[in-house]
Formats: C-alpha cells, structure tokens, sequence
C-alpha cells in the first residue's frame, strides 16, 4: 500500500544559518531487493518561492563592502581599459555568486582580484579567466 506524501515543518528556524527543519515521509521503492533510502541518508532542497527572474550574477568576490556595495568594471576608453565603479544592490546569493541589480549588464569584465585596490580612471590590462556559473 503507498503512503501519502506528508511532511511536518518545525516552526522554530535556526537564526544563524536561515534554515528550518522538515521531516517528510514517503515510499522507500526497493531496488535489487534493497531500500533506495537508507537509515541516516540526508537530502538538500531547494524550494523556489516565485516566479524565475533574470539577474545580472557576479562573483561574490567581485563585490567590494564599504558605505554601498560596488563593483568595479573595466571598460574600453580610447584603447586602454581604465577602471569603472558601478554602485549595485545585492539581491539573493547562491553558491560563490550574487544576483545584483544596478548599471551593470551581462558581459561586462568585472574585477575579481585586486579590486579592494583600484581606484577610479585607472589604467588596467584585464584578464579575462571564466569561473563556473550556478546551475
């Protein structure tokens, strides 16, 4: 006989790292003769809470913390590539990425390392290294 899908949700979170408990129940299939599900197995889930939206995503580390969150840009300026501030808002984060809203667009090199020490108007020879994006 299956058994209904049911779930208990503990309404207390742990403050620190933002996660709630939840203990589900459901049919262990047998496989070979052996439970799929195993005593002490764990699971992690993602649960989205609306609807998809496109962000711009930056490296975590491209994001520079002062009085506003920024990211600095190299940006073609009469052949050289010169430093560019772009204030953001950082929205969700999701692995080593955060989706950010601001004057940024998709394609647009980002300084990663280093740029705790750039300053605006500076010149600079960009490297251009690709990092694995979320799925």
């Amino acid at each position: 006989m299956k058994c209904p899908l049911s779930k208990i949700i503990n309404p207390l979170a742990d403050a620190r790292a933002r996660t709630f408990s939840v203990k589900v129940r459901l049919d262990n299939e047998l496989s070979s003769g052996q439970p799929l599900l195993k005593a002490g197995m764990l699971a992690r889930v993602t649960l989205p809470v609306g609807k998809p939206q496109p962000h711009v995503l930056v490296p975590k580390d491209a994001v520079v913390l002062g009085q506003s969150p920024t990211v600095f840009v190299a940006q073609e300026s009469g052949g050289k590539s010169v430093v560019r501030p772009v204030p953001v808002k950082m929205e969700s984060a999701h692995g080593l990425w955060f989706a950010i809203e601001g004057e940024l667009k998709a394609g647009d090199l980002v300084i990663v390392e280093g740029n705790e020490r750039v300053r605006p108007g500076q010149e600079v020879r960009p490297q251009t290294k690709e990092i694995p994006r979320p799925e």
